[in-house]
């Protein structure tokens, strides 16, 4: 945040996957502004169906080099 002080950053960590997976489907259908991380197991969930819109592709965003990430990803 010190870098860029426009952005907030609040971790807001969970334990229980269960508990994270609801409260993440509440927030991305709120149409909320802001980077998600997700458990690999939950990708494909997150991404298709009724949530689908709720994600942007960054891999052509300014500044991306898709070759600093690895094969696999």
């Amino acid at each position: 945040m010190k870098q860029n002080p426009g952005i907030t950053v609040k971790e807001n960590p969970t334990t229980v996957e269960g508990n994270y997976w609801t409260a993440l489907q509440t927030r991305l259908s709120g149409g909320l502004d802001e980077v998600q991380a997700l458990e690999v197991v939950r990708i494909s969930l997150a991404t298709s169906g009724e949530l689908s819109d709720a994600f942007a592709d960054l891999s052509h965003a300014p500044g991306v080099d898709k070759k600093a990430y690895l094969p696999w990803k």
